[in-house]
C-alpha cells in the first residue's frame, strides 16, 4: 500500500505505524508559521514523533518542537537560511520498517522514482506539492 498524506494551513493529523509490532503515533504538522500554542502543544501530546511539513517559520519554533517531541522536518517555502542549514528539502527514512518520504513542495518526480525503485510506503507532503 502507498499513501500520501498531506497537511494545509495548520492541520495536524495521526498516523499509527505498526508494520514491526509495536505502534508509534506520528503527529503530522506543516504551515506552523512560528506558532506553538497550548492547542498544538495538546493535540500533540500522546505522539511519539512529530513530522513537520515545512514553513516552520523560525529555527527558534523548531527547536521549540523537537524539545517538547522527537521532530523530523523539512523546510518550506517560507523557512530562511537557519532553517535550512539544519532541515533539508526533503528526507527519506524508515520508521517501524516504513519507508517515509518527507518533503514539502514539487517533488513529483522524486516521489515517482521512489514509489518504483524504493517501494515507498508513505508520502508526507504539505499543501502546495
Amino acid at each position: 500500500s502507498f499513501y500520501v498524506l498531506c497537511t494545509k494551513v495548520l492541520i495536524f493529523s495521526y498516523i499509527c505505524l505498526s508494520n514491526t509490532g509495536q505502534k508509534m503515533k506520528i503527529g503530522i504538522i506543516s504551515d506552523t508559521h512560528n506558532t506553538f500554542d497550548e492547542c498544538l502543544k495538546e493535540f500533540l501530546a500522546p505522539c511519539d514523533e512529530v513530522w513537520h511539513a515545512g514553513d516552520f517559520g523560525s529555527l527558534e519554533l523548531a527547536d521549540e518542537i523537537a524539545a517538547f517531541k522527537p521532530l523530523r522536518g523539512v523546510y518550506g517555502n517560507i523557512d530562511g537560511g537557519l532553517i535550512r542549514r539544519v532541515y533539508n528539502e526533503f528526507s527519506l527514512f524508515e520508521v517501524e520498517g516504513v519507508k517515509v518520504l518527507h518533503f514539502a513542495h514539487d517533488y513529483h518526480d522524486v516521489v515517482c522514482w521512489l514509489i518504483i525503485d524504493e517501494q515507498l510506503a508513505i508520502a508526507v507532503v504539505d499543501d502546495s506539492a
